[in-house]
């Protein structure tokens, strides 16, 4: 590799790092250091999770490899980098292995080698694959229309539905290894979340003629029972497989229940027609790492009763009509 590109390599992480150093300083000075905090938290979580055993390393590397999959099929900058650059498919390289590398530091510190080249393989098909999205039309459109009225779900599916399909599969098809499914779901849950992050037009609140609260819970209900019809096939596989440790999918599910309420909750409580939602990003990233370590899942349920009355007296401002 000659020097010229090497310096290429190295502005292109510096670009990421200025552009990670000013949405930093962005934030509040408490939640500052708890950004500072949580990547050692979250990589010695990773590294003794996968001393563990070997299933478990494999787990944590079918994770971050879907993650990094996932943010390559979703980020919007392709077409602008393949033609702007020419190197553009070793940009992506540099990225995703950059955020790669406290993983495979941890597999590699483990001697979780299998779990090394699974991850590798992981970027590497992502880099190297390209998936036809155009076929997947006519098999989303049928599970589309069941899920109309829930215009979240529409929207979400049509952005993401192969690689949500992907992991719902993989989560039934890998059920019998342990913490594979809950890693999977975890993924799946975030992805469902995602739906939820951008404002709807006035006219789609007006058009289900409720108050505020009716609105209000009518969503959460409607919700929280697509998901668990979503997710009942991988939770049963689980128990099946792992009888002995039912109860670990069981608060698993109560956890991602919560943190869905809570995303929901705090999409309402700062609601305004159209726009996306950036007024909680230190929140909601809270309520999504609630699931992963339960210690911290006084957190949803905190937004939950302290965010849901501001969530029904704003959307008041909207559906006072209906009252």
């Amino acid at each position: 590799m000659s020097y010229h590109c090497i310096l290429n390599n190295m502005a292109i992480l510096k670009i990421r790092f200025l552009q990670i150093y000013r949405e930093w300083l962005k934030l509040n000075w408490i939640y500052r250091l708890l950004m500072l905090a949580a990547p050692p938290l979250i990589v010695g979580a990773i590294a003794w999770q996968a001393s563990t055993d070997e299933s478990t390393a494999n787990a944590i590397a079918i994770v971050m490899g879907l993650v990094i999959f996932s943010m390559h099929q979703l980020r919007k900058d392709k077409r602008m980098l393949k033609v702007q650059f020419d190197n553009c498919l070793q940009i992506f390289a540099i990225e995703y292995f950059a955020l790669a590398l406290p993983v495979f530091a941890c597999l590699i510190f483990t001697l979780q080698w299998k779990a090394v080249l699974f991850l590798l393989a992981c970027i590497i098909f992502t880099l190297t694959v390209k998936l036809n999205f155009v076929r997947t039309q006519s098999v989303q459109y049928t599970f589309l229309k069941v899920l109309l009225p829930h215009y979240e779900w529409v929207s979400g599916l049509r952005k993401s539905g192969l690689i949500f399909l992907i992991i719902f599969l993989l989560s039934c098809v890998l059920s019998f290894l342990p913490y594979v499914t809950i890693s999977l779901l975890f993924l799946l849950t975030v992805l469902v979340m995602g739906f939820y992050n951008e404002y709807e037009p006035l006219d789609l609140l007006v058009l289900f003629k409720k108050n505020s609260w009716q609105f209000l819970f009518y969503k959460i209900k409607s919700m929280l029972k697509i998901y668990g019809a979503l997710v009942i096939l991988p939770n049963s596989l689980y128990i099946i497989f792992h009888r002995d440790e039912w109860y670990i999918i069981v608060a698993f599910f109560i956890l991602c229940i919560l943190a869905l309420m809570a995303t929901l909750i705090l999409k309402y409580k700062s609601y305004y027609p159209h726009g996306e939602i950036n007024s909680a990003g230190v929140i909601q990233a809270m309520v999504t790492i609630s699931i992963l370590f339960p210690l911290i899942f006084p957190i949803p349920l905190f937004v939950i009763f302290y965010y849901l009355p501001q969530a029904g007296k704003n959307l008041n401002s909207y559906l006072h009509d209906f009252n």
